[in-house]
């Protein structure tokens, strides 16, 4: 699971380096650095609520 996802991270990498405005491109790297730990406790929590 954790090698799909870092597979998934590096396109999302790659996709914020096409995003002109440098804010958002920030905010797009920011997102795709989160690490799997903090990914998987997210999902977690959302499949938790009703």
């Amino acid at each position: 699971m954790q090698q799909g996802y870092a597979s998934a991270q590096t396109w999302q990498r790659n996709q914020c380096l096409k995003i002109v405005d440098v804010r958002e491109r920030l905010r797009c790297m920011k997102e795709a650095d989160q690490p799997y730990d903090s990914y998987q406790k997210e999902a977690e929590a959302i499949k938790a609520q009703p």
